[in-house]
């Protein structure tokens, strides 16, 4: 028997990047995948792979930062499946602009794709997943964070701000559900080979500079993240709640290389 079998699982930003790595390997473990994101494409792509290797998944398109296309996202999965156990928060962007020339607009849409979906999805879906969840069989909600989080990065203040503020949010709701057989956990990638960090560091200068901070002396791939995620969706971390996961090659644990 898969690790997941027929378990319900929600992953958002699951077109591309870290999200479509976390959607494919839940999806290998027997979990009935619904990939979450705004273009239609990416998804269809996503679930024909998926579909491909003879797992499952469907896709929903919405904007997860919007209430209304929330509420919609949880009245679908509502009447499609009448349970959720798995909600994974991955969808993300960033903006690189120092702060005196970022435009206001700019810093709302990454807080609001970046952090407000997180508050939204566990607000819509959590009461799906709680009242699906038991002492034997524990709701799982994972957050993707960022090294961000804890180090300032120039040019990225609305992404690291977005990104601190997700690592607590998911502190706070592990507390509020912890008594609800509900783990909520974030995993903390460092730098991963996905094409939005192909742009950040398509200049060799800074690629250099960033690999210098990284005891590996290399970038992770979305399989170092999915593997993260896997266990963290499985029975196996059950006693593990309100935690961070750090996936970043030693990156947060060293102070000089």
């Amino acid at each position: 028997m898969k690790e997941l079998e027929k378990k319900i699982a929600v992953v958002t930003g699951g077109g591309s990047g870290i999200g479509k790595g976390i959607a494919v390997r839940l999806a290998e473990e027997g979990a009935i995948v619904i990939a979450v994101g705004r273009r239609k494409e990416p998804l269809e792509d996503l679930c024909s792979e998926i579909k491909a290797n003879g797992d499952c998944a469907f896709y929903y398109c919405a904007d997860v930062s919007k209430s209304v296309e929330v509420k919609e996202l949880a009245g679908f999965i509502q009447n499609k499946f009448n349970r959720l156990d798995i909600l994974v928060n991955c969808a993300g962007i960033t903006v690189k602009e120092f702060v005196l020339d970022l435009d206001e607009d700019n810093w709302d849409s990454v807080i609001d794709i970046n952090l407000k979906s997180v508050f939204l999805c566990c607000k819509y879906l959590g009461r799906i997943i709680i009242d699906n969840a038991a002492e034997n069989s524990y709701g799982k909600v994972i957050t993707i964070s960022s090294v961000g989080s804890f180090l300032g990065i120039p040019t990225s203040s609305a992404y690291c701000a977005s990104k601190g503020g997700v690592t607590q949010l998911t502190k706070v709701i592990a507390i509020e559900w912890a008594e609800n057989h509900v783990n909520v956990n974030s995993i903390v990638p460092g730098y991963i080979e996905t094409n939005l960090s192909k742009g950040v560091l398509k200049n060799q200068e800074a690629r250099d500079k960033v690999y210098s901070r990284i005891p590996f002396k290399k970038m992770g791939n979305v399989k170092d993240t999915a593997e993260a995620a896997l266990f963290l969706v499985s029975q196996k971390s059950n006693y593990i709640t309100g935690t961070t996961l750090s996936v970043d090659g030693g990156l947060l644990a060293t102070a000089y290389t």
